[in-house]
């Protein structure tokens, strides 16, 4: 399940690329192509929302963890950085919340 490591997640832009491993990995939809998905009971295909550029679409992202916390650090790149705990915690940061949040849940369904 782990085709990519936790420096390539970090690394990762946000963009459609980072929107299809959340929805694939975070919600279990089957990736179809054309920026499409299929639901885990093979019943819906719809679009991939934009998880890492829209923080409505993100905090869906969020809602899927019990503990959860976003922070924003003033420092002079103004990072995010979002700790999910999902048995232990694991810490992502991003330009934005919402690039934040799922890079930090990638690593948490991952276990990376």
């Amino acid at each position: 399940m782990n085709e990519l490591t936790r420096e390539q997640i970090l690394a990762m832009p946000a963009g459609r690329e980072l929107d299809a491993l959340v929805r694939k990995h975070v919600f279990g939809w089957s990736l179809i192509g054309d920026g499409r998905s299929k639901s885990p009971d093979g019943y819906q295909i719809r679009s991939i929302p934009d998880y890492s550029t829209d923080i409505a679409a993100a905090w869906e992202v969020a809602e899927k963890f019990e503990t959860i916390e976003v922070k924003r650090f003033h420092t002079d790149k103004g990072l995010w950085f979002c700790e999910i705990k999902e048995k232990i915690w694991h810490r992502s940061y991003g330009a934005t919340a919402p690039e934040a949040i799922c890079k930090a849940a990638l690593l948490a369904v991952m276990g990376l």
